[in-house]
């Protein structure tokens, strides 16, 4: 800002700028040393009057105003700049759906009592079946031919299950007579029961209906039904397995006198299973 003010009084003088330069240097290259003492002496007379009568600009100030705003340019040049101490993280991958299959933990049909074909008493309501290969279902409609009714129980696992996105109960069956066909019921079932205890007489009551399907006339057949929103019920119940109870449905039970024959888990690979599309946890 000094410097600016000497070349600002120099234009209003209207002398040239180069020799008014060299005076404020304080050198005169056009002049002798004689010649500077007489202009020493002049300066001396007029009183310290400068260009044009204003007063005279010390070197020595210039020089120091100057250091200032340098200093000012240095400080400012070293002033700490502004960083994010968070840089942003990207946002993380959703994680990647995956499918598992579990077997049944746990299976078995129940029987009831009453009289069989030979028209004999016989009572299996206290009878556990839960070791025998097959799972059955049948129907009657009369009270007195409950020893014709079966109903099958299946358990699995939800351990370790995250988000889930789809489930698929899978089931592989077939008719006791293979020139017939029927549709099986698969209902809620809640409430606590073992495979090597359960019987007719001690089996947790079927819930509502979760879905039906029918078996074809190629037999046997594999059947798979969604029961996503059942399942997804039993896990935000904080549940760690879900079971269905398998019932032959009453509006096509009594069109023929076959039972539905189910592979149970003691069966092996062909027993039943639970597809789940699920999102696993972190």
């Amino acid at each position: 800002m000094a410097l600016w003010f000497v070349l600002h009084a120099v234009a209003g003088c209207g002398g040239p700028v180069s020799s008014q330069l060299d005076f404020v240097g304080g050198s005169d290259p056009s002049s002798s040393a004689g010649a500077g003492g007489e202009q020493a002496a002049g300066r001396a007379g007029q009183g310290g009057g400068g260009i044009g009568g204003q007063p005279e600009p010390d070197a020595a100030v210039v020089e120091v105003a100057d250091a200032g705003v340098t200093d000012a340019m240095a400080a400012d040049s070293k002033a700490p700049v502004a960083v994010d101490a968070a840089p942003k993280v990207p946002d993380a991958a959703p994680v990647a759906v995956e499918q598992i299959m579990r077997a049944a933990t746990e299976d078995a049909f129940v029987q009831g009592s009453g009289r069989d074909a030979s028209d004999m008493q016989v009572d299996n309501s206290n009878v556990n079946f839960g070791k025998d290969p097959l799972l059955l279902v049948k129907y009657r409609n009369q009270v007195d031919e409950q020893f014709f009714w079966r109903e099958s129980h299946v358990k699995f696992s939800l351990a370790d299950v995250g988000t889930l996105e789809k489930a698929t109960l899978r089931l592989r069956a077939k008719m006791s007579d293979p020139q017939t066909v029927s549709t099986i019921e698969v209902r809620q079932l809640t409430a606590a029961w073992e495979e090597t205890k359960i019987t007719w007489s001690n089996k947790p009551a079927a819930g509502a209906v979760v879905g039906r399907v029918s078996l074809p006339q190629t037999q046997p057949a594999v059947l798979e039904l969604d029961v996503t929103a059942y399942v997804k019920s039993r896990l935000q119940a904080g549940a760690t397995s879900v079971s269905f109870a398998l019932l032959q449905d009453v509006a096509v039970a009594f069109q023929s006198n076959a039972r539905i024959e189910v592979d149970s888990r003691e069966a092996g690979a062909t027993g039943p299973a639970l597809l789940i599309n699920h999102r696993p946890k972190n």
